[in-house]
Formats: C-alpha cells, sequence, structure tokens
C-alpha cells in the first residue's frame, strides 16, 4: 500500500481555509495560531453560513465535523459559535486556541479589553484601546489621510490583528511592543509561509486603497 504524502503545516493550513473561505487575513490568523505564535483567534466564516442556510442540517452537520477534525488535527482546539450582530445579521465564528486553557480564556471573555487580551494583543494597545481615546474609525481616517499624502506606510500592518492605536503614520511612531509584534511576526511569516505573506499583504494593499474610496 502506498504511503500518503504528508502535508507541511503550511498546505494543511491552506487546505483548511479553502475549505472555510477563509480571506488572507483568517487565514493568517489561523497559521499563527497553528505554528504558536498567538494563543488563539476568532474566524469569522459567514461565507460558509449563507451558504448552509440552503443546505440541508445533514450535510452541514457532516461539513462542520469535518472541518472540526481538521484543525484538531493541526493541534487546535476549537469551539463553533453563531451569533447575532448589531445589523441583526447571523455571524458563524469558530475559535481556535494553542490549547483548552487558552480557549477557556478566550470563550470566557467579555469585555474588550479581556478578549483583547485572550488573543494575544499587547496589554498597552489594549489598554489604548479601550480607553475610548482613540476609536478603529479614527485609526481608518489617519491612514486614509496618510495614503492620501503618499507616506510610507509600515510594512508590518498586515501582521496586527488589533486597532494599533499607538501608530502615527505621519510622524512615523508607534509603542514599541507593536512595532516588535508587527516586525516579528511579518519576518516569521514571509520565511516560513512566503505565499500567504504575499496574499496577506496583497490584500492588505486593496484594503488601503479601498479606504481611498469611502
Amino acid at each position: 500500500m502506498a504511503n500518503r504524502t504528508m502535508l507541511t503545516t503550511e498546505d494543511a493550513v491552506a487546505k483548511l481555509a479553502r475549505k472555510l473561505e477563509l480571506n488572507a487575513r483568517q487565514e493568517l490568523a489561523l497559521y499563527l495560531v497553528v505554528t504558536r505564535r498567538k494563543p488563539a483567534a476568532i474566524l469569522r466564516i459567514d461565507g460558509l453560513l449563507e451558504r448552509r442556510e440552503t443546505q440541508n442540517w445533514i450535510k452541514n452537520l457532516i461539513e462542520e465535523r469535518t472541518e472540526i477534525r481538521m484543525m484538531r488535527r493541526l493541534g487546535l482546539s476549537v469551539s463553533r459559535g453563531e451569533n447575532v450582530d448589531g445589523t441583526g445579521r447571523s455571524r458563524m465564528s469558530y475559535e481556535v486556541a494553542v490549547d483548552s486553557g487558552a480557549l477557556k480564556r478566550l470563550r470566557a471573555a467579555r469585555s474588550n479589553r479581556s478578549i483583547g487580551l485572550a488573543l494575544g494583543f499587547p496589554k498597552e494597545e489594549v489598554n489604548l484601546y479601550t480607553s475610548g481615546k482613540e476609536s478603529e474609525a479614527s485609526y481608518k481616517r489617519m491612514l486614509a489621510q496618510a495614503v492620501q499624502a503618499q507616506a510610507s506606510i509600515p510594512e508590518f500592518l498586515p501582521y496586527l490583528f488589533y486597532v494599533p492605536i499607538s501608530l502615527d503614520v505621519m510622524n512615523n511612531s508607534a509603542a514599541a511592543m507593536t512595532i516588535f509584534d508587527g516586525m516579528t511576526t511579518m519576518q516569521f511569516v514571509r520565511k516560513r509561509n512566503s505565499r500567504l505573506a504575499n496574499r496577506a499583504e496583497m490584500e492588505h494593499v486593496a484594503e488601503l486603497k479601498g479606504l481611498l474610496a469611502v
């Protein structure tokens, strides 16, 4: 009997990402948890929810069991969630973590601060975000202004999964931990998974261009 070809971690993550219809950012978040660079992530899979609303429950159950089995084979602890957002739209997600303890902390988190810390965000950025002095909207306005002015955008931004409130693009400054987090993650992914790094960076470029159209 022929031996099955063993998938690399990178190929196994890519295969799962295709099945879950993840964008580059979501695949990157998954990859960083699988490689133990981050403790946990929340994978939004709204596209699957829309498709599954047209399928029978048996097929949906089989697909979900397959997805969870694939994640567990990657060494992840997994929880499936579904909720309704502020617009009344159903949101489907998988919470994935490096182990059961990290998953328990994420599932128990209720405030923005506790969720951010459970996801491994730098404490300084979490504190700034939850202080209410700045917001995601003001961060996007700052980015749009920087793009409009053709300012140099930090190349590590695609590798951050939180709003870096400390970042000031126009003055080229940010919290030391934020720079360290972004740079080390970028270097790791570029070295280990150049395909995903390129996909994530191209997606980020498209998002920056999209800010000008708003």
